[in-house]
């Protein structure tokens, strides 16, 4: 056990930030719009009482207790047991292997932001994890704890060589193919591959979300530009979006973790920022549930 101990101290230690990348450099000025919120985990959120204070750390479901994804065959929980940390002006959200390799023996990092907002420009500065069957998510779900509707700006899943190099960028309903497809270099299946590893620095991901249409963006790079309608699936409006960023392990997608070296693991988020246009974008904070 103190074995054990010694070897996870020194792999978080290893988790730390590195310095800012300086491949791309997103400004806080977006013509168009202003900046409602932001969550700088190297300045003005810089604690875990920020981060409790801010954010919740399950998803809405279930009155808000609802701590993984049973449909995707996760394997992790999600929980606040050391799961949540700021180091090098980032927050960590920490996979552990806490109680074997199965399904359920794994905890990991969630957040889900308190803010909320319908429309907008929504942009994370974040450093993937390394290690096979880990899965890294950012998204806008409804705050009506209801899905569909769902934007996800970046997921990303390490399941095959070289998967790093891409992220998945996802409309949910997805457009009708009668619509206006717009532009997009994503692949058939939603993925946009870069030429770097995704886990090697950090990297900004966002996107524009109007009433009509949503543009996603990796790195400055517009990577898909498709119309999009926000409603709940008996046609309604759904209402404002809350952001949720979390970090699974397993799944039917990312495939069973495969080395105990790879924890603890972390993603890194240096940033979190939400903008409106300065003449629309209805903005609204909803109580604690």
């Amino acid at each position: 056990m103190i074995l054990r101990l010694a070897v996870g101290i020194s792999l978080l230690a290893a988790l730390a930030a590195p310095a800012a990348a300086d491949s791309f450099t997103s400004s806080r000025e977006k013509p168009g719009y202003e900046l409602v919120k932001e969550w700088d985990f190297g300045a003005n959120c810089n604690d875990l009482r920020c981060v409790q204070t801010n954010f919740y750390t399950r998803y809405g479901y279930d009155a808000g207790r609802q701590d993984f994804l049973p449909k995707n065959g996760e394997w992790q929980r999600y929980r606040m047991r050391d799961n949540h940390r700021i180091e090098d002006g980032a927050l960590l959200l920490v996979a552990h292997d806490r109680d074997g390799w199965r399904n359920g023996g794994f905890e990991s990092g969630l957040i889900r932001s308190k803010f909320t907002q319908k429309y907008g420009y929504f942009e994370a500065r974040m450093r993937l994890p390394k290690g096979r069957g880990l899965w890294s998510t950012f998204e806008l779900l409804s705050a009506s704890a209801v899905w569909p509707p769902a934007i996800t700006v970046m997921t990303a899943v390490d399941n095959r060589p070289d998967a790093r190099r891409t992220s998945y960028h996802f409309l949910t309903p997805s457009p009708r193919e009668s619509e206006d497809g717009g532009a997009t270099k994503l692949d058939r299946w939603g993925g946009y591959t870069g030429k770097t590893d995704l886990a090697d620095d950090f990297h900004v991901y966002a996107v524009e979300w109007t009433a009509k249409r949503v543009i996603h963006y990796v790195d400055g790079t517009i990577v898909a530009d498709r119309p999009f309608r926000w409603s709940r699936p008996d046609g309604k409006d759904a209402g404002p979006a809350e952001v949720v960023i979390h970090l699974a392990v397993g799944g039917d997608w990312a495939g069973p973790p495969m080395e105990p070296s790879d924890f603890p693991a972390a993603l890194a988020i240096d940033y979190i920022r939400i903008y409106r246009q300065h003449d629309t974008g209805a903005i609204s904070q909803l109580p604690q549930r």
